[in-house]
């Protein structure tokens, strides 16, 4: 615990070296530990180790970081999937879905049969991305499979290096009846850059908080000209809209209509309309970028996702915007950075 709990405090700063260091020593005194494990795949995969750092992560399901299920079918481990029905099943949170969701179409391209139990949020979204694959909400003991897998594991199979992350098509895609009447709506706000924000997730802890925001924090890009605002914030944020009005006399646009938690099909549709979306580490921003739409996410020190590289290559639409000053640094770059975008009218990809 004495080595765990400082190299988790650096994992969560941003200060690899250390982290890793502390994960180290720690399996050396105890090398079944998984919290050192899952800490030090995630600094590997930080860095582009993808063999051990996929084998580290696998240990996620014994610190409690995944929710595991143990079915009566056996686990698909890497092996040839050709003429095997496969069932993959959600392990982690909204967003985690989203990320690992965009290697299903690997599997999907390679498996005899897929079946896919997603959050019921996702599973219209889902299942217009998977055409052949069966798409439902988790059932209590499935046995419809030959085999089953996490998730998370199918880019540990199937995205063993970056090679395996082309720069694909957009994964998801709204509904066109929705999209057309989103269309509509965001028209009639009038001219200007069409801008989503989320600066918050709804799930704050202490290891996340550093990665959100207060609305007032967003005062400099709330200031640029040029740029009509929407929240994406899908938790109560009545008291920040208000905020936002009554301090920088901006408007973030809303409708009461839409259940901005549990409509994603809705929430797919606006998002489409945007020119661009400013987000913290959120589901928002994943959403977003699997949709194609433009993503600005502020980035912490931290991310594993980026796999080595300076973006995160699960999804070409996203752009990472982080400081290491911190968060207002961040926002302060972002706002010189939409400025310009919103007086030349150019896209934001």
């Amino acid at each position: 615990d004495a080595m765990l709990n400082p190299g988790h405090t650096a994992l969560v700063r941003g200060e690899r070296r250390l982290a890793r260091a502390c994960a180290e020593h720690t399996l050396r005194l105890a090398p079944g530990r998984a919290e050192a494990r899952t800490n030090r795949g995630l600094l590997r995969l930080a860095d582009g180790e993808f063999a051990g750092g996929w084998d580290d992560y696998g240990h996620r399901f014994a610190t409690g970081d995944a929710v595991a299920r143990h079915l009566s079918i056996p686990e698909w481990r890497g092996e040839d999937p050709a003429g095997r029905r496969i069932l993959v099943w959600g392990e982690q949170g909204l967003g985690d879905e989203i990320l690992f969701g965009t290697a299903l179409s690997d599997l999907v391209r390679r498996a005899g049969k897929v079946v896919v139990e997603c959050d019921p949020r996702l599973v219209g979204l889902f299942a217009r991305a998977l055409p052949g694959a069966d798409v439902r909400a988790p059932t209590p003991d499935p046995r419809d499979a030959d085999l089953h897998a996490p998730m998370g594991n199918i880019a540990a199979w199937l995205r063993p290096g970056l090679e395996q992350f082309s720069a694909a098509a957009p994964f998801l895609a709204p509904d066109p009846a929705l999209a057309a009447d989103w269309r509509g709506r965001l028209a009639a706000l009038g001219p200007g850059l069409r801008v989503g924000i989320c600066w918050r997730s709804g799930r704050v802890t202490a290891d996340r908080a550093g990665a959100y925001t207060d609305i007032e924090q967003w005062e400099p890009v709330l200031a640029v000209p040029g740029a009509v605002f929407v929240t994406l914030q899908y938790d109560g944020d009545d008291p920040e809209r208000a905020k936002a009005l009554r301090r920088f006399d901006t408007v973030l646009h809303h409708w009461p209509d839409l259940d901005r938690r549990n409509d994603l099909e809705g929430m797919a549709a606006l998002i489409t309309g945007l020119d661009l979306v400013i987000t913290a580490p959120t589901a928002v921003g994943e959403l977003a970028a699997a949709l194609g739409t433009p993503v600005w996410r502020l980035s912490g020190a931290g991310d594993w996702s980026t796999l080595g590289t300076p973006v995160r290559p699960w999804f070409p639409a996203m752009a990472l915007v982080g400081d290491p000053r911190g968060q207002d640094a961040a926002l302060a770059g972002v706002a010189r950075r939409l400025r310009s975008l919103a007086g030349t009218g150019q896209t934001a990809a």
